[in-house]
Order: structure tokens, then sequence, then C-alpha cells
């Protein structure tokens, strides 16, 4: 039995509507510190950890910090669970989440899975591809107690291909993907477990929360991201 804990980054500036340039440079708010606190101190006293994988992406790097601290023996890696990164031609250009809300939509609504926009994004074909080496990658490993600091599109693709099996990526499957996205919201800091046995056939995933319910600085953790944030237009979710 081998264990997956994907965890979504905390709180970034993005997330907050602040404007930002490339995805990848994007840090976390001062929430964003708490939940990587109070993500460490669950993974501290609820699991046995054997990797701590990350993104290269700077928030993700941020959010494994405490978790690193409270683990020095455990080996850490950088893997390629960066967020789907679809609009490159827009990662100079100073803007927020709600500015960026239009070009997002109108990438959706296309839906065309070998799109590429500029050199510095990836085509959903691209992006999947890149899920199907992360599973491969888990399986040839050999630990069996793995957190990876992730972000939401990435964990939702790789919970929606475990579902859906390996498609050939049709613009259906890639609306059937979007629709997956918004209905599986994960919030900042959220951990979701995966769990497989010997032959890496996957479980049904569970979500954990319950660890955000005392860290994070609003009325209710449950409308801390709002609508505006889970249409993300670089992959800064």
């Amino acid at each position: 039995m081998s264990t997956v804990l994907l965890i979504r980054h905390g709180e970034s500036l993005s997330n907050v509507g602040l404007p930002s340039l490339r995805p990848e440079t994007v840090e976390l708010t001062a929430n964003g510190w708490q939940q990587a606190e109070a993500i460490s101190r669950y993974l501290y006293d609820e699991i046995h950890l054997d990797l701590i994988v990350t993104s290269s992406f700077t928030r993700t790097k941020q959010t494994a910090q405490p978790t690193l601290a409270l683990f020095p023996s455990v080996p850490r890696e950088v893997w390629d669970v960066h967020e789907f990164t679809y609009l490159g031609l827009q990662h100079d250009i100073l803007s927020s989440t709600k500015e960026r809300r239009s070009i997002v939509q109108k990438y959706w609504k296309q839906c065309k899975p070998s799109a590429v926009d500029g050199a510095d994004s990836e085509s959903f074909v691209l992006f999947i591809k890149r899920i199907k080496q992360f599973l491969l990658r888990l399986r040839e490993t050999g630990y069996t107690s793995i957190a990876v600091f992730s972000h939401e599109q990435f964990i939702c693709a790789f919970l929606w291909c475990l579902q859906r099996g390996w498609l050939n990526l049709t613009q259906d499957d890639m609306k059937d993907y979007r629709e997956f996205l918004d209905a599986n919201h994960i919030p900042n800091g959220g951990i979701v477990q995966v769990q497989f046995d010997d032959n890496y056939k996957s479980k049904p995933h569970e979500v954990i929360t319950s660890h955000l319910k005392t860290s994070m600085n609003c009325a209710g953790f449950e409308h801390c991201v709002t609508n505006d944030e889970k249409v993300d237009a670089i992959g800064k979710s």
C-alpha cells in the first residue's frame, strides 16, 4: 500500500487578486504562510513521510518550507508537478486574475487540446502527458508515503485521469476536465490523500481540510477563495 498526499500550495498573492507577472515567481501571502505551518503540523502529527516533492514554482517551495524543517532527514526532490500554464503570451504582462478572466474564458470555450500559446506555455495534451509521467514516476519510486506540494489544476488533472483513464484527449475530453475542475475545488493548503494498492490501482481519494479551520484569517474557510480566483489565467491558482 502506498499513500500519496497531493497538497495545494498556500494562498498566493494572485489568489487574493493582486497583479503578478510570471506564474513561477508568485509568492505566498501572510495567510498562505500560516496555511503552510498548519500543513506541516498536520503531516508531523499524522503521517510518516518517506519523500517530499515540490514543483519548481516559488509558492509550492514556500509552502513546503515548514514541512521540510520538521522532516529534516526525509529526502526532498523537485518534480514536474507545476501548474498548467496555458497562456504563455500573458506571462510578461502585469495583470490580476480579474483582468485575465476574459482570456481564460475564451481559452476554455474553444477547448483546443493541442493549442500552444507561446514558448512559455503548454498544450492540454502536453499537460496530461506530464500527469502520466508523474504517475509513472510515483510507481517507480521505492517510497510508500509521499507528500507532493503542487497546484490545483495539476492535482485535479491527476484525479481526473485516475477516474477517467488515459483518453485520446478530444475537445469533449478537455471540456470534461474543465467541468471536473470546477466541481472539485481544492482550497489553498488542502491535502488530497490518494492510496494505491500493490499493483498501483488507486482507491477513492480523500480531501483533508481540518487543519485549515484554525489557521485561516477569515470568517469561515469555505469562503476564503472567491469564484474569481477559481478562473486563473496562467496557472497562478
